[in-house]
């Protein structure tokens, strides 16, 4: 009995890893239904119901565990890891503490914590928890990130360090490779856009890279926005102010010159590399709908002044001021961009563990 309960609910560990946390959920509510006392049911419990953002059962699951074997340290571990997910910080940094306390050669609960404090700000015993997993588990990649993580923001160099250890052991370390490229603030869009795009073609199904491309396009689109609101007066100056048919061409240059300038930002996004940038465009919509949006009504206005400087060049002044009417697009367009902000909210100079 002891045999096949364990193949059971190493079906349903097998289960999670793979995703499948609808079946993972069907077989163990029927090995529940035989062993409802089992602590190993309840700790699956709870990694399913995290699994599927539900920290509240997720809690309720563990504690399950922790009323017959209030000292069994996996059960504080993952106890600290579904507080932190639904936003008790203090419960969470109890929990891995006592986790700690409980089994003090495993580095995951330092791990966890460096991270938890670095959030906080409380970056000095950040760092020090995260030398803590690193002392514990020198051969554990994610306790090198932990530190580079608790580093991020103070002690850029030991950040560096700890990525770079951390990818040594494991070259697949997507979130190592993502926050070591966000740490190259120095480097240009162009660069860190093919480096993300390089991350992206290795892991497909990560989201870290996918939104520093995201935001890497927000900032290419938002100084096009500024090109374009510069770009209305020279329109309608040009136009109006030079006689026809020079002036129409020459607002017609202006707005060549204005998309020249936003494609030159958009273009290493673009361009990076053809599976990550594929990858990027495809679900591009469904990820920011706003930035999407926000994309559309600036290409609007694009062709409003388009049909403006070429009316210029036929009727002269009168077709040139038709372009005062891109400012129903461009101040809605601008609305948009800072309700975008508010909505995505993402945090993308780091990324961390669940």
């Amino acid at each position: 009995m002891t045999e096949d309960l364990a193949a059971r609910l190493a079906r349903v560990q097998h289960l999670i890893v793979l995703d499948r946390t609808d079946q993972a959920a069907q077989e163990l509510a029927a090995v529940s239904a035989a062993h409802p006392d089992e602590p190993r049911v309840h700790m699956l419990w709870s990694v399913v119901h995290q699994a599927r953002q539900e920290p509240e059962r997720a809690i309720e699951s563990v504690g399950r565990v922790l009323a017959v074997a209030p000292d069994h340290a996996p059960a504080h571990l993952l106890l600290g890891v579904v507080l932190r997910q639904a936003g008790d910080d203090r419960g969470a940094e109890e929990a891995l503490r006592r986790a700690a306390a409980l089994d003090p050669e495993d580095p995951t609960p330092h791990e966890i914590l460096a991270q938890l404090l670095s959030d906080a700000r409380r970056h000095r015993e950040a760092v020090q928890a995260g030398r803590t997993a690193v002392e514990l588990g020198p051969g554990d990649p994610d306790a090198h990130f932990a530190l580079g993580y608790a580093a991020h923001d103070t002690q850029r160099a030991l950040a560096v360090e700890a990525y770079e250890a951390a990818l040594a052991l494991d070259p697949q370390h997507v979130m190592a490779q993502h926050n070591l490229v966000g740490l190259r603030s120095r480097v240009s869009a162009g660069v860190r856009a093919q480096e993300y795009a390089r991350v992206l073609a290795r892991s497909p199904g990560s989201r870290l890279p996918l939104r520093s491309l995201d935001e890497l396009a927000a900032t290419a689109l938002h100084r096009f926005h500024l090109a374009l609101l510069v770009t209305l007066f020279a329109v309608v100056g040009l136009g109006a102010g030079v006689p026809r048919p020079f002036g129409g061409l020459l607002a017609l240059s202006a707005v060549a010159l204005t998309v020249w300038f936003g494609w030159r930002r958009l273009r290493p996004i673009v361009s990076a590399n053809r599976a990550g940038t594929v990858a990027w465009f495809s679900g591009y919509r469904k990820r920011d709908p706003w930035g999407a949006l926000w994309l559309v009504l600036l290409g609007l206005v694009v062709v409003v002044y388009l049909v403006s400087a070429t009316s210029a060049v036929v009727v002269g002044e009168e077709g040139a001021w038709s372009a005062v009417g891109a400012v129903f697009l461009i101040v809605p367009a601008g609305l948009l961009s800072w309700v975008r902000r508010f909505v995505q909210g993402r945090r993308i100079r780091r990324e961390r563990f669940e």
